[in-house]
Parts: C-alpha cells; structure tokens; sequence
C-alpha cells in the first residue's frame, strides 16, 4: 500500500463509550488514549503545575487500572515509546506529566486535509473564503466547550472509581450525582484520600457505637469536615492531671493500736 494521508476527525467522547471500556488495552489503543488525553491548548493544573499543549498528568498505576495492565507493562511500554522518541515524560507534583512528541502532527488545527496535496490545498482555500470571522469563532467556542466538559466528565468519573475502592460501605453509588464527582475531582485524588483514611480513623476509635455512613452520603457530603481545611483532630487529655482543690490535704493513717485506743476513750465516756 502506498503512503497514507489525510486524517479523521475522532471526537474524545468515545473514551465514553462502552466498547473503549473493553480490557486489557492493547498497545494501539493505549496509544491512541493517550493522544486523546493529551490537553489541545497550554493550561495550568492548580497552582504550580503548567501543562503544555499535548501533554497529560497521570500516573502508572491510573494507567495500569485504565488500560487493564500490570504496573510493569504500563512502566515498559511508557518507556519504549521514550525511546521511539514518540513521548517524554516528566515528574510533577500532581503525577507524571507525559507529552506528545510531535502532537500537531496528530492533531492538526483548521480544515482536515484530504488524501492528495492538490484537493487538501483547494479545499482549504474555498473554506477560508467561504467561512466568516464569526462563525469561526462559534465554532471554536463549541468545540472548547465540547472538549472543557468532556474531559472533565471523564476525569471525575475516574477519580471516583478510585475513590469508591477506599471506601468500605459500597451503597448508594448511584446516587452520587455528577456534579458531586466533579467537586472530587477538584479537590483532588491526594487530599480526599486523607479525608477517608481520617473518617475511618475515628470510626475504628468509636466502633462501638458509631457506624459508617454509605458511600453515597459520604462522597455527596460527609467528606466535608475531613477535608485539610476543615479537619480538626481529637486533642488528647493529658495523662498527669492536676489534683482536686478539695482532695489535696494531707490524708492520716492511723495505725491499730491508735484504733483501739480511740475505742477505749469512746467506751469510757459512755
């Protein structure tokens, strides 16, 4: 077969879709996830960390779970396409950010071009002339907004699943809605595992009396107060307390013969 050309429009939306669901991954399809993980405009992730353009923050144990892989499969197959000179990666606060090599190339901004230079080059042309300043602008305000909820959906959902593995009452995952999952994802896989290990923490200190909440309610709202922000830890009671005002006198001992002693004055006074 002669040289191929020419690409297809592949919306991220079908890492929604329940075929892509389907493990274990094989090397194409891992592939082909991670250009479509890869960020399409330069953004920042929190405060610190800057993602550039074709780039992605993970790890290889979200990967491994993703792709139904061993740790080490992930961590060999990253570092072939290292080699191949197709990704490089680097480590950040938030996980390992890995970067397209070459992503316009996979991923190329305007008209898609067609399968010979001649019909890419006209068809290019007579769209330019033909699209407004305006519409362009539509376009490109949908496609991001498209995109800004797409992977954010995505993201959440992931981070929850991994999430509802900590946890050890598993009722109600259904009714931990959307917009609950996406307030996890903001906070952040790190902090709202602290948040667990904490509640569960007092429900070990308090098991005779106190029952863990389901999973729905805690993961809808119980997390709250667990958070760094908010969590306050028991303050422990100092174990040299300081004596009672009305127990500090000095006690007596009287001995048995000062006993019967006392007797005999009582008797005789009798």
């Amino acid at each position: 077969m002669g040289e191929k050309q020419g690409w297809i429009k592949l919306h991220r939306r079908i890492q929604d879709c329940f075929l892509w669901e389907e493990k274990p991954y094989d090397k194409a399809r891992a592939w082909i996830d991670m250009l479509l993980s890869a960020a399409y405009h330069d953004k920042k992730i929190g405060d610190t960390v800057k993602l550039n353009k074709g780039s992605f923050v993970t790890s290889a144990v979200k990967l491994a779970e993703r792709w139904g892989w061993s740790r080490n499969k992930v961590n060999s197959f990253l570092a072939m396409l290292e080699s191949e000179q197709m990704i490089h990666t680097t480590r950040t606060s938030r996980g390992t950010a890995i970067t397209i090599v070459n992503y316009e190339k996979y991923q190329v901004c305007g008209t898609a071009e067609s399968t010979t230079e001649s019909t890419a080059e006209s068809t290019t042309e007579s769209t330019a002339e033909s699209t407004t300043e305006s519409t362009q602008k539509k376009n490109y305000k949908n496609d991001k907004n498209v995109f800004k909820n797409t992977m954010c959906k995505a993201d959440a959902l992931a981070l929850f699943e991994q999430l509802w593995k900590l946890y050890p009452v598993k009722k109600g995952k259904g009714q931990v809605s959307l917009s609950a999952k996406k307030r996890l994802f903001k906070i952040g896989f790190e902090e709202m595992e602290r948040a667990v290990n904490r509640y569960l923490s007092e429900l070990e200190k308090d098991s005779s009396w106190r029952k863990p909440q389901n999973g729905s309610t805690f993961f809808n709202s119980g997390y709250v107060d667990y958070l760094d922000a908010n969590y306050v830890p028991e303050k422990k009671e100092p174990q040299n307390k300081k004596p009672n005002m009305f127990n500090s006198f000095e006690q007596r001992n009287y001995s048995s013969d000062g006993l019967d002693s006392l007797e005999k004055k009582l008797l005789s006074m009798h």
